[in-house]
């Protein structure tokens, strides 16, 4: 809302200087400031109360965490943790859990843009950790795709997964059961981002899609809501072990 006062005073200033440079007869005048400042503390008058708002709700807490989260290309908590929540999500979803289907979870390391340190989560630092506006989907792919994001992990350095793990060539879900059986046509539903969905990131395998819910929820609404009033404890799993 700040930033918002402030380009209005800006542009109703740019339309007033418009309005004047139409006009014909052009004519000057000297005015003398007594007080510069009277003005300055007028704009301050109408903001203050905003910044205020602003900053007293950005303070509020969250969550609590109980270790750092380090955002890491393989395997780090932070992404770890982001992973979960999303899939925990995701597994809500009606059409989801009608399914029957596995369910994992895919998103880009480089949407999550801050740690956590140790101690009260605010929301300031959820909005630093996910301040882009992308919105949480649901992909409907075959298993044999596993194989390309699995590429595609390597080639750009490792994102955070949840639901599965890769060891060597092999994928497994959370049971340790094997993800790519005999009959590779089996279907398995991603938990994802737009960004991705629509190749963000070179992710052109989400392309060979057989369906997508889109949630129309930003995902950082959705990890505000899952770990509001929790306590955040370390998660390190090695989801993925290239041999």
């Amino acid at each position: 809302m700040v930033y918002k006062l402030f380009l209005l005073i800006f542009l109703g200033a740019g339309v007033t200087a418009c309005s004047f440079a139409l006009n014909k007869k052009i004519s000057s005048e000297n005015i003398i400031i007594l007080n510069r400042d009277s003005k300055l503390n007028s704009i301050d008058s109408i903001v203050t109360p905003f910044k205020s708002e602003l900053q007293q709700e950005m303070s509020q807490k969250i969550a609590f965490a109980e270790v750092d989260f380090i955002n890491q290309r393989y395997n780090g908590n932070l992404g770890n943790l982001v992973a979960n929540v999303f899939l925990e999500k995701g597994k809500e979803l009606e059409e989801i859990k009608n399914s029957g289907l596995n369910v994992i979870c895919l998103i880009n390391f480089g949407g999550l843009r801050a740690s956590i340190n140790k101690g009260d989560v605010l929301l300031s630092d959820v909005y630093k950790l996910l301040p882009f506006d992308n919105y949480l989907v649901a992909v409907k792919m075959k298993v044999s795709s596993l194989d390309g994001i699995k590429s595609w992990l390597i080639k750009t350095g490792g994102h955070p997964i949840a639901g599965f793990s890769i060891i060597g060539s092999k994928f497994f879900d959370n049971e340790k059961n094997e993800l790519n059986p005999l009959n590779n046509e089996q279907e398995i539903w991603i938990i994802t981002n737009d960004y991705l969905l629509n190749g963000g990131d070179n992710a052109s395998f989400f392309s060979m899609n057989f369906g997508v819910i889109q949630t129309n929820e930003l995902l950082r609404d959705v990890f505000i809501e899952k770990i509001k009033g929790k306590t955040l404890s370390d998660i390190e799993e090695k989801r993925v072990i290239l041999e």
